[in-house]
């Protein structure tokens, strides 16, 4: 379980050990972080404060999933509200990562008519929190090619560390449009380790990983510094549409017509 966060500037492996024994948030514990929640995605929290509000709810609410989930909200939305390159920044969304995957690892649902609670404290949902995994991803990415933080998550000897995280889906969905800024294909050994290793029935993982390299074909085009090659971004590409498509001629991200240009301009 979740040990107590810190302002830790080092992004490392995230397996969790530590004190927290209770199932249940209290509902006033709830409503306290949904606050913060609200607080922090204003700019109204400060650093310390999202870490802090975070430790309190630790103890009352242990392997909770509604108290994890806005746990890692007041700390991604803190995050965010910090301007980067910056240590607290990092430290934020480190320590959101950290109870990312222990939401993932605690394999409980979030709901809003939950037994425990009757109806939910709050207004709060997989929607809302898949929504600031999406956000925390993509905030950790463009931090890492624009200002060279958080190397580890992206360097491919690390991806077995880290796993697939909380939702492969909604992080390749945050790296759909990366190759605008990552030319040099910084993000494509996790791409990659998640389309392999995380997808699922429904395909997405490997589909969000074809778009992230259609957007390289896109914006390589007619460059010819770009800092990959056209070669491996083909391959690539055909190689996650079809374990995407998996035999079908389109898909709820890939239109027949788009399917068919991407094979005549791509297949090898």
């Amino acid at each position: 379980m979740l040990s107590k966060l810190a302002f830790s500037a080092v992004l490392t492996l995230i397996p969790l050990v530590g004190q927290a024994q209770q199932s249940t948030c209290p509902t006033e514990t709830i409503q306290d972080l949904h606050t913060a929640v609200l607080l922090a995605q204003d700019g109204g929290l400060a650093p310390q404060a999202a870490v802090d509000t975070a430790n309190q709810a630790l103890g009352p609410c242990g392997r909770d999933r509604l108290g994890l989930s806005l746990m890692m909200a007041v700390l991604a939305r803190a995050g965010d509200a910090v301007l980067p390159p910056s240590d607290e920044r990092d430290a934020l969304f480190f320590n959101a990562l950290q109870v990312a995957y222990e939401i993932a690892k605690s394999g409980s649902v979030l709901r809003y008519d939950d037994e425990r609670y009757g109806t939910s404290p709050v207004e709060w949902d997989m929607v809302d929190e898949r929504a600031v995994y999406h956000g925390l991803m993509k905030n950790l990415a463009n931090d890492h090619y624009t200002y060279g933080r958080n190397t580890a998550f992206y360097q491919a000897d690390q991806q077995a560390r880290f796993g697939c995280g909380l939702s492969p889906e909604r992080e390749l969905a945050a790296y759909s449009l990366a190759p605008a800024f990552d030319e040099r294909g910084e993000l494509r050994a996790r791409v990659s380790y998640l389309a392999i290793n995380c997808d699922d029935a429904t395909r997405a993982v490997s589909g969000h990983a074809a778009m992230y390299w259609e957007s390289h074909a896109m914006f390589s085009y007619d460059k010819e510094d770009y800092g990959i090659e056209a070669s491996e971004i083909s391959r690539e590409l055909i190689r996650f549409l079809d374990q995407h498509l998996d035999g079908a001629s389109e898909s709820s991200l890939f239109t027949a017509d788009a399917v068919s240009m991407i094979r005549f301009l791509h297949q090898q």
